[in-house]
């Protein structure tokens, strides 16, 4: 990604309805480099981080957008309600 001029993360290709990330205004696009100061590159690596946390924890995102980075608490859904 860093040929791109976007730094090393994971490219945000969708954000799903009726999600917090939606809510709180994650957009495709933004590139989502850390959750909780931790680094990431792939959905892997967000679905371990996911994993060791329950339904309604709060997870931090840092997320660059534009030339900025900022950082969003993310809340935990159950996905069942969502869909």
């Amino acid at each position: 990604m860093e040929q791109y001029g976007l730094p090393e993360g994971l490219y945000i290709t969708e954000v799903s309805e009726g999600s917090d990330a939606k809510a709180k205004g994650i957009l495709p696009g933004d590139v989502l480099t850390h959750i909780n100061g931790i680094p990431v590159y792939t959905t892997q690596d967000v679905l371990d981080i996911r994993d060791e946390h329950q339904v309604g924890d709060m997870l931090r995102f840092t997320i660059y957008r534009e030339g900025k980075t900022f950082e969003v608490d993310v809340e935990i859904y159950d996905l069942g309600n969502i869909y």
